[in-house]
């Protein structure tokens, strides 16, 4: 799906939140705002389907809708499919790294710069 994914704060990494719920529960509400905290300085997406109302993250912080085909989501099947697309990396292609940050981790500091330092992919 198309959507202007270019980096908007000059970073070379952005952070992708999968989700294809407009709500978040208690514990993902606090895995969200811990990774906006640590990792608020890098340009972040919310994965979802495209439709998908993401007003309740947006309220929270600056995040854009990284539109994907609604068959992509409803089972984890489906899910590791669109992991396994090639459309999905070429949408993040101004990047050079993407974390995938999943709503039921929390992360504890920023070593992503360290990280992407060493060349991994």
């Amino acid at each position: 799906m198309k959507t202007e994914n270019r980096p908007q704060k000059g970073n070379r990494v952005a952070i992708v939140i999968p989700s294809n719920k407009p709500d978040m529960s208690v514990f993902e509400h606090a895995s969200y705002m811990q990774c906006l905290n640590v990792l608020g300085k890098y340009d972040t997406f919310i994965a979802g389907p495209e439709g998908l109302d993401i007003s309740e993250y947006t309220r929270l912080g600056p995040v854009r809708h990284y539109k994907q085909d609604p068959r992509f989501f409803g089972t984890s099947l489906r899910y590791n499919r669109l992991m396994l697309t090639p459309q999905f990396y070429e949408g993040l292609s101004a990047y050079d790294y993407i974390l995938i940050y999943q709503l039921d981790c929390y992360v504890f500091r920023d070593e992503l710069e360290e990280w992407c330092g060493m060349g991994y992919d």
